[in-house]
């Protein structure tokens, strides 16, 4: 392991309020392994002379002056304890990446690159760029990117315009596998991962779909998934996985995604996504948006799936919701929805939280 000099670097892009939301759960993680194999950890965190967030990967030109190596992680990763050295699996004349079109087809991506920057000889080899091992030697690449970037090509702000690059400029690329960029694609996080990559809205599904914010969706999946590695399995139902019945999710720049009641205030305001639970004893409890009537009444139903079957039910202001609902699941697998009731005031929730007291847990980062 090399120590001291700090030749190479982890490096993440945090840009934005809930981005940094975002790093603060990863975070420890990430500098945990720089710290351990020897490299400086490093967080881009102001805007450069391009808008778009993930655009400004191309700062990382300007750390390829001071490091030989650089492990780059978009803020969404959580890295395992046991990760090992990237730069000592990814040959330095190599760009070590997760090459998606081993497991999806991304003809459409290649065709939205070549068709908007310039046509290559190019049918296979579409890389995510949210995991990267990156040399010195790669440095132009990420000048290109400034010099290119002219708005998003498709559904991707950089991840098209870098493989064009990569691709244009005949760099060899290294396939680092799921194991070091375990995404949605991959299927369910598996005990084998060693970076797990919340791309896009996490690894389970939202009820908003391509509208979602993705930041929301993605805290909560992070969030359930370090209490799991703690011992506690928790399921976060964001603004994002509750089916709008009557009210609607507000979406912001400023602030996550929150769900709010519509006037006159009183009826189901939205049910949750259904997620089956194990048999056992949970609590309930709701985190109000910051911009909530603490008073105002809400009632929550705790209903098994599809027989709606109540399970537990109970009435408070606002600021009561901080106290857990416990309710029990007699049923393996059983499939539990939440339901939220405006009683006459304005609600708005952010999340709504269900712990397993009895926890058989994933130990994921054990």
């Amino acid at each position: 392991m090399r120590r001291g000099n700090h030749a190479s670097a982890v490096v993440t892009l945090a840009l934005g309020a809930k981005a940094r939301a975002i790093l603060a759960l990863t975070r420890p993680l990430m500098a945990a392994y720089a710290a351990r194999i020897g490299a400086e950890f490093v967080v881009i965190d102001s805007f450069g002379a391009l808008a778009p967030p993930h655009a400004n990967k191309y700062q990382l030109a300007d750390l390829l002056e001071r490091f030989h190596r650089i492990i780059y992680l978009d803020c969404d990763a959580l890295v395992h304890p046991d990760c090992p050295d990237l730069t000592e699996i990814v040959p330095a004349t190599m760009l070590g990446c997760l090459v998606e079109d081993n497991i999806v087809p991304r003809d459409n991506d290649i065709r939205a690159a070549t068709q908007s920057l310039g046509p290559l000889a190019w049918e296979r080899g579409f890389f995510n760029s949210g995991v990267m091992v990156i040399s010195r030697e790669h440095r132009d690449i990420f000048t290109e990117l400034r010099r290119i970037h002219a708005g998003p090509i498709g559904s991707f702000f950089e991840q098209n315009h870098l493989n064009w690059l990569v691709r244009r400029e005949r760099i060899a690329v290294f396939d680092l596998g799921h194991r070091y960029n375990h995404m949605t694609i991959s299927g369910w996080p598996t005990a084998d991962a060693r970076i797990l990559h919340f791309a896009h809205t996490g690894f389970r599904p939202t009820a908003s779909g391509a509208a979602a914010d993705v930041y929301a969706a993605k805290r909560s999946d992070i969030q359930d998934m370090l209490n799991a590695a703690s011992g506690v399995l928790t399921w976060t139902f964001d603004a994002e996985r509750f089916h709008v019945i009557d009210g609607a999710v507000e979406r912001s720049a400023e602030h996550f995604s929150r769900l709010v009641s519509a006037a006159p205030h009183r009826g189901l305001v939205g049910r949750s996504m259904p997620m089956a639970l194990a048999r056992g004893r949970y609590a309930l409890v709701v985190e109000p948006a910051a911009a909530s009537d603490m008073a105002a009444a809400m009632r929550v139903k705790v209903t098994e799936f599809p027989r709606m079957t109540v399970l537990a039910e109970d009435s408070r202001g606002l600021a009561g919701w901080s106290r857990p609902l416990s309710f029990d699941v007699l049923v393996p697998s059983e499939r539990v929805m939440v339901e939220l009731l405006a009683e006459g005031g304005a609600v708005a929730v952010e999340a709504v939280t269900i712990s397993q007291q009895t926890p058989a847990v994933w130990h994921w980062l054990s």
